[in-house]
């Protein structure tokens, strides 16, 4: 584009004063050296540098800010077409002044001292509204949407708001030249409005990998011819204001958004040996000489597990004499036995005793968590329902700008989401693009 060259122009020609100033001469002097054409050229290379540098970060307020510089720095190439030859030293002082106020607008974009594109947009209006247009000279004051989305399917509208004195009459319609093809200005443009409509998939490549999940940008050039009045208003000559300008496009999507659901199961775990014990009963003379008839031996399993029915095993050691054991039950997560002794005195036989253990497996059930994750494929104004039980699930979206943010219910706080409830379900929405208010 014709742009792109005069830019390149004006940074060697930069690029030369400072490599060429004599040394007693400061950067300033050479600046106010570079003519008023050659400065502005400048300024402009600074903004496609800050919005180049904002798409890749996702900075929305340096992208739109410069998008607003832009524009006031092409306004004011219009206004002051007949003093782009002069240099920026010798300068009206009303023009100086306005170049100040450029240069500070672009270097508080690039160092981020300015926080909100609202402020990055009423300074530039400021700039803009003191400019001294000419009679009937068309003027840009905003343009809308603030940002495009790029679509294969839909086209995109894009609105210019100003002062288009002459644009609907015939002859006088206005155009707008992106990447090389020149669109026309539609049949109701006004003295206030010029809308185009872009045929989808000719603007931006939404394909693209390295540009599906960033923001973009464009240069596009809209030309207004006007009718110039001559001296004392005696004929009229057809002239063009080209206004360079940037429009800015959101990813085909917000970003990425993942859903994370989580289940629980009880899993009964493989049985273990359980070991009581040791225990002794006797009848000897050491242990009193007493019978001890069915006493009884009852075990419970470690705390949290279960016994696992017909697998006690009653385990002895040592025994002799007079003894015996039976089998009661394993019922009611017990194991118990009954064990006998029985003295015998002068009239023979040994008396009893015996030490043994009771054994059997035992069981239990632990609870396992798993989770499962899909991403959701939402462009804007899109939806999702969430049919999991709440607190079952978990919503994690990582923004095209960069922002981590999770949500396990409603909300409305995300500049690009909303959950809500709806009928025992959970629907995800992504912003519509028309009512988004970002950043």
């Amino acid at each position: 584009m014709r742009r792109r060259k005069v830019r390149n122009i004006g940074f060697t020609l930069l690029c030369c004063l400072i490599a060429t100033c004599p040394a007693n001469q400061s950067f300033g002097d050479a600046l106010g050296s570079l003519t008023l054409g050659a400065f502005l050229t400048k300024l402009a290379d600074q903004i496609d540098q800050i919005v180049t540098d904002a798409r890749s970060t996702g900075d929305a307020v340096a992208m739109e800010g410069g998008r607003e510089a832009a524009l006031a720095i092409t306004n004011a190439r219009n206004a002051y077409s007949d003093s782009l030859n002069e240099t920026v030293g010798k300068l009206d002082p009303e023009i100086k002044n306005t170049t100040d106020k450029l240069q500070t607008l672009v270097n508080d974009l690039s160092t981020g001292a300015i926080k909100t594109v609202d402020l990055a947009t009423s300074r530039a209006l400021v700039i803009v509204s003191t400019l001294p247009f000419r009679n009937n000279e068309p003027q840009v004051r905003s343009t809308t949407p603030r940002f495009v989305v790029p679509s294969e399917s839909v086209d995109i509208r894009i609105k210019f708001e100003g002062n288009f004195l002459d644009s609907a009459r015939d002859g006088f319609k206005p155009s707008l030249l992106i990447e090389g093809k020149v669109y026309d200005a539609e049949a109701q443009n006004d003295t206030q409005h010029i809308e185009f409509q872009i045929p989808a998939g000719t603007l931006f490549h939404v394909k693209s990998a390295d540009n599906a999940g960033r923001l973009q940008y464009a240069h596009i050039t809209l030309t207004v011819p006007w009718s110039k009045s001559t001296a004392y208003g005696l004929w009229h000559s057809k002239e063009e204001d080209h206004f360079d300008l940037i429009l800015g496009s959101l990813p085909i999507s917000p970003g990425k958004i993942v859903l994370m659901h989580t289940t629980k199961a009880d899993v009964t775990l493989a049985p273990k040996d359980f070991q009581s014990g040791p225990f002794h009963l006797a009848s000897t003379k050491e242990a009193g000489n007493q019978d001890h008839r069915d006493t009884p031996y009852s075990v419970t399993p470690d705390e949290g597990w279960h016994v696992v029915r017909g697998t006690s095993v009653f385990k002895v050691f040592s025994a002799q004499g007079d003894w015996s054991h039976s089998f009661v039950s394993d019922d009611a997560d017990r194991v118990r036995y009954d064990v006998t002794t029985i003295h015998h005195g002068l009239s023979g036989g040994s008396s009893g005793s015996v030490d043994f253990r009771i054994l059997f497996k035992e069981v239990t059930t632990q609870t396992q968590t798993s989770s499962t994750t899909e991403e959701l494929n939402l462009e804007w104004g899109d939806s999702k329902a969430i049919t999991y039980d709440a607190g079952t699930w978990k919503i994690i979206f990582t923004s095209f700008d960069g922002k981590h943010s999770e949500f396990t219910g409603p909300s409305s706080t995300n500049p690009f989401l909303d959950l809500r409830n709806d009928g025992g379900s959970t629907i995800v929405t992504t912003k519509d693009t028309a009512t988004l208010q970002w950043p």
